[in-house]
């Protein structure tokens, strides 16, 4: 939610509008590569917990940076922007790690399917900014993220664990093995 929230309201950030475009699109090139490097050093896990929590910093910035100066809301959104497709990218990698080889393919589908709520309810979460205020897609985008931080730190890492073959496999990442 927060990777599309950002996304789509490049435009009402204000300014140039095609710069904003071309700076959402920007961004996602070093993001790949800071998810390559950061996963190999740290896993998953403390991967995501790490970007998402510096994404929720940054949404949290950007409507109060609105009142400041436009170009530090858009460099607070770009910058979120860059953490959310960081998270959104260990999100996608995690997913094959957790799940065993026979249920793989279900494990993404279902949870693409899941994701899909989040992108359909974006572009009506922006509507309330809007209506509402300003503000609040930023709130309601950057508590989801929080709890989604919150959620990982009770899913095991998987960093240097072998794909797990079966559901036992599956249930016992994370625990130590018993001697």
């Amino acid at each position: 939610m927060a990777f599309y929230g950002l996304t789509f309201n490049t435009n009402s950030l204000g300014d140039n509008r095609y710069m904003n475009s071309f700076l959402t699109a920007a961004v996602e090139f070093p993001s790949h590569v800071i998810c390559y490097i950061a996963i190999k050093k740290f896993g998953c896990k403390r991967c995501f917990i790490f970007f998402a929590t510096l994404t929720v910093i940054c949404m949290g910035a950007v409507p109060l940076m609105q009142q400041v100066d436009v170009w530090a809301s858009v460099v607070c959104a770009m910058l979120g922007k860059l953490l959310a497709t960081v998270c959104y990218t260990v999100l996608f990698i995690f997913t094959g790690d957790l799940f065993p080889t026979m249920m793989r393919n279900q494990a993404y589908g279902a949870c693409s399917f899941i994701a899909r709520f989040g992108s359909i309810l974006v572009p009506y979460i922006l509507f309330l900014g809007t209506v509402v205020h300003q503000s609040l897609p930023y709130i309601i985008m950057t508590a989801i993220l929080f709890f989604s931080v919150v959620d990982m730190c009770f899913l095991p890492e998987t960093k240097g664990l072998p794909l797990p073959e079966t559901m036992e496999d599956a249930r016992m990442q994370g625990q130590k093995p018993q001697t």
